[in-house]
């Protein structure tokens, strides 16, 4: 496991990335207990083997934490993991939820139940009464509909960044940005979206 301290625009947040059941088992609780004094929303990414297309690192990301998951290092998916996913309190928002849960899927012998994801265009849509919002994929669209400066979001630094192995024992910084840019930017949003709701 490798915990990493980031920044982007002065913003601070720790990235885990773990390769190991036991430790997901300590982290799960981490996430969860964070999310009890807080919206419950959650941002989701799958990262995928290029080749292959098979999920190798799963992305989980609330306020100032993100938990980047190596799947293809896991000789099992945890059931804390699997019951986390599966809570139905908590709003799971990413670009394309569905078809990346089912990705999950090879790793175990039952499908991933992950009820309560949904695509954060769909999101958008719906909260701003905005039908042209569905199927948008991009974070910076979306930002600048809810008043948030993409820039806050991404650090220019890693567009230039060829997407890593997630299979590696070891990540730079950048390369953890990079893994886990979609899925804060995802968090980020949708937590401003779902405030506009109180």
């Amino acid at each position: 496991m490798g915990i990493y301290k980031l920044e982007i625009k002065d913003v601070q947040f720790k990235v885990s990335v773990i390769d190991d059941a036991d430790v997901i088992d300590k982290k799960i609780p981490e996430l969860s207990g964070m999310l009890l004094k807080m919206r419950r929303v959650v941002g989701f990414d799958v990262k995928f083997n290029s080749q292959t297309r098979i999920a190798e690192m799963l992305i989980l990301s609330a306020a100032n934490l993100c938990l980047a998951i190596q799947l293809c290092r896991l000789s099992r998916i945890p059931e804390s993991l699997m019951n986390f996913l599966a809570d139905r309190t908590i709003c799971f928002v990413g670009f394309g939820v569905d078809k990346k849960t089912a990705s999950i899927h090879g790793k175990i012998s039952y499908p991933v139940n992950c009820s309560t994801g949904i695509d954060l265009g769909h999101l958008a849509a719906r909260v701003l009464k905005k039908p042209k919002l569905i199927g948008l994929t991009g974070i910076a669209e979306l930002a600048k509909e809810v008043g948030i400066d993409h820039n806050s979001l991404s650090n220019k630094e890693i567009e230039a960044v060829t997407p890593p192995n997630w299979k590696a024992w070891v990540f730079t910084d950048k390369e953890v940005l990079h893994a886990v840019e979609e899925a804060r930017g995802c968090y980020i949003v949708a937590d401003k979206l779902l405030s506009l709701l109180n």
